[in-house]
């Protein structure tokens, strides 16, 4: 959902096996998108299979630049999803499927 209020609904290769990575805290909520960016290219690297889809959760919306960077060509190849919500909160945290998650960052 656009809002980033929604639920994050698993891809096919999530369902297959591959779970998902969530990325939450800090560093999602206050770090540079440059950051970011480098540490999602990292994750999402070309010729490794299939990746996982990667879950990024924020207690705050995203900014422009956080945004930009997910309209990006090399973002919308892979499955990035991003989500407001707080880790300290049961309710979100099901929305993003924590307890199914193969990592959490």
């Amino acid at each position: 959902e656009a809002s980033g209020m929604g639920r994050y609904l698993p891809s096919k290769s999530s369902k297959e096996g591959r779970g998902h990575i969530l990325v939450i805290g800090g560093g999602v909520d206050v770090g540079s998108a440059v950051v970011m960016e480098t540490f999602l290219k990292a994750l999402c690297r070309k010729g490794c299979g299939t990746n996982p889809d990667v879950v990024i959760m924020s207690q705050t919306e995203s900014s422009g630049e956080v945004q930009a960077m997910l309209q990006k060509q090399w973002s919308l190849a892979f499955n990035i999803h991003f989500f407001v919500g707080s880790p300290l909160e049961a309710e979100d945290m099901k929305r993003v499927k924590c307890g199914k998650a193969s990592m959490v960052f």
